[in-house]
């Protein structure tokens, strides 16, 4: 009767711990964001025979919105495109250092189709959201400040021939 005691108080006392982490977290964000990731540095903006190199094109139409039927990604909402449920919070940009000045890494960039030679451009360094010829690479819900957890995956691409960070994060 003692050991039955004893496994009976081990169980209730183990269980609720090893079932915490699974219900408190943000796991299902995790393995989302990382598939997201990969999904789209490995095939979608580009040819899934030459993975982390994305396609121009494919990816200032994805970050426009448009539909490009040349492309590997859907019509429809940013949610359907990348195959995640809609209640899911996402934000999509590709992001670095491409002007003369020192900077973290950190900017968005823009993909400009203006007169001169197609070319990335920072977001802060002459970048004018709205206009024709120039498209924001970043798309999806802009997180709250004291929201819920955020999880962030970031992938080196290649864009345009130029080493960018392709970071996904949700929440």
């Amino acid at each position: 009767m003692n050991i039955f005691l004893l496994v009976l108080i081990a169980v209730f006392s183990f269980v609720p711990g090893m079932l915490q982490p699974f219900t408190e977290s943000a796991q299902e964000e995790t393995v989302a964001t990382n598939r997201v990731a990969d999904q789209l540095a490995k095939g979608l903006l580009g040819d899934p025979a030459t993975p982390y190199v994305l396609d121009t094109e494919c990816t200032a139409d994805f970050f426009a919105g448009a539909n490009n039927p040349a492309c590997r990604y859907g019509p429809g909402s940013l949610a359907d495109r990348v195959g995640i449920q809609s209640r899911q919070n996402v934000n999509i940009s590709v992001r670095a250092n491409v002007s003369e000045t020192q900077s973290d890494g950190k900017d968005v960039l823009c993909w400009d189709e203006g007169p001169s030679p197609n070319q990335l451009i920072e977001l802060d360094d002459g970048c004018s959201p709205g206009a024709a010829d120039q498209t924001v690479l970043a798309i999806g819900n802009t997180t709250a400040r004291g929201s819920a957890q955020s999880v962030t995956a970031s992938r080196i691409v290649a864009l345009n021939g130029t080493d960018v960070t392709l970071r996904v994060e949700m929440w």
